[in-house]
């Protein structure tokens, strides 16, 4: 259970079972066990104030509801309950303060489960969820809509706001009113990085993407399953005027999770990470350089150097050994793992290495079978000319 929840009452087949809590931890005793392949339905139904206050020694919030804007989701456990153990923090992934490295898409390692999401808001705010809104009505002073995602998922978000919204066919952008000097950037990096992506590395599966902004309580950005949760310090109130900053950087690398993360779930292990945030920034990598040229290229590979130079350790482990959550391994995993990709790419050629990666979701994208560095490498290497030199090269 999540921090935030009041009591929760539950029901298995509509019966309250015998609950234990254990720290955090709510134990359900079936009355049978269940058969191989069987099937039951757990209801359950809590109340909760989120946040119910603020430290007075400060630090940010990636969850909350308050009159400035809602943001709820799986990745935090401050949603729903999670099915299944979750290991104490320090053990699992955390996503920090925003700095190009942390861990941006959540559920990467989650089952999937599909979803539909009634909500109801006040009627001057507006609601967005995972998948796509198959109804919404107004009733009472109130707003309610329904969302429902079109295929399984492994998270979920729930975001309101008061926001205009862009739109460029199935791409939008949900804003605050008075920030929108950085909107048609950030919808045109959108619509570029859906598009590129889907020809280098597989069809985008869903209808809609959209991207939201909330309030600066954390500065970070996430994927989920169509739909981003994006800060308003990242991009919406950058200063910077020239195209190729950080507003596309991070627009570009949060729409590479959608495939790095969402379509391709990555194993837990050594390395893994470099499947996700690695992929994620060599997918940033290719598109400064198709829609902004090497130039643009060449400067964000040079700030993902000198990020991973000021935050790197003496103790550094390599890419292949490196664990998300360890200090200095996930700058290991993301900033050099996106050069590591970059020199696989130089040294098999683009078209091959596109090739690699589409054989590499293409297997993995129906199965759901975790990808794993080797699975990675086996595809690079089926693309060589010669197989044993490119794994030695890596």
């Amino acid at each position: 259970l999540g921090s935030s929840f009041g009591t929760v009452a539950w029901r298995i087949e509509g019966v309250a079972p015998e609950v234990e809590g254990r720290s955090g931890l709510d134990v359900l005793t079936l009355q049978r066990p269940l058969a191989p392949g069987e099937t039951l339905r757990v209801d359950f139904a809590y109340e909760a104030t989120y946040p119910r206050g603020f430290s007075r020694n400060g630090g940010g919030a990636g969850t909350f509801i308050l009159p400035a804007g809602v943001l709820l989701s799986t990745h935090r456990g401050d949603f729903l309950p999670v099915p299944g153990f979750v290991a104490p923090a320090g053990d699992v992934d955390a996503a920090e303060g925003f700095s190009l490295s942390p861990p941006s898409s959540p559920g990467s390692r989650a089952p999937s489960f599909e979803t539909r999401v009634e909500v109801s808001v006040p009627s001057d705010y507006s609601a967005t969820s995972v998948g796509v809104q198959r109804r919404e009505w107004s009733a009472a002073g109130r707003r309610h809509a329904v969302w429902e995602s079109e295929r399984p998922v492994a998270a979920l978000s729930l975001m309101a706001g008061r926001w205009e919204v862009r739109r460029d066919g199935d791409n939008a952008v949900y804003f605050h009113a008075g920030h929108s000097d950085k909107v048609d950037e950030i919808l045109a990096t959108l619509g570029a990085a859906r598009a590129r992506f889907s020809e280098w590395f597989h069809p985008y599966p869903w209808k809609e993407l959209r991207l939201a902004e909330f309030p600066d309580l954390e500065t970070e950005a996430t994927s989920y399953p169509t739909l981003i949760s994006f800060s308003e310090g990242i991009g919406f109130l950058d200063a910077g005027r020239e195209r190729g900053g950080v507003v596309f950087s991070v627009t570009a690398h949060e729409v590479a999770h959608q495939w790095w993360g969402h379509l391709l779930p990555a194993a837990e292990g050594p390395g893994t990470g470099l499947l996700v945030e690695g992929l994620a920034h060599y997918s940033a990598l290719l598109l400064h350089e198709s829609e902004l040229g090497a130039a643009s290229r060449i400067a964000f590979a040079c700030e993902l150097e000198r990020l991973y130079l000021e935050q790197g350790r003496a103790s550094e482990r390599p890419v292949l050994e490196s664990e998300e959550g360890r200090p200095g391994d996930e700058a290991t995993l993301a900033l050099k793992g996106a050069w590591v990709l970059w020199m696989l790419h130089g040294e098999l050629g683009r078209e091959a290495m596109l090739a690699g990666l589409r054989d590499l979701v293409g297997r993995h994208v129906e199965s759901r079978v975790e990808a794993t560095p080797d699975d990675l490498l086996s595809a690079l290497a089926a693309q060589a000319e010669d197989p044993a030199a490119l794994r030695s090269f890596a």
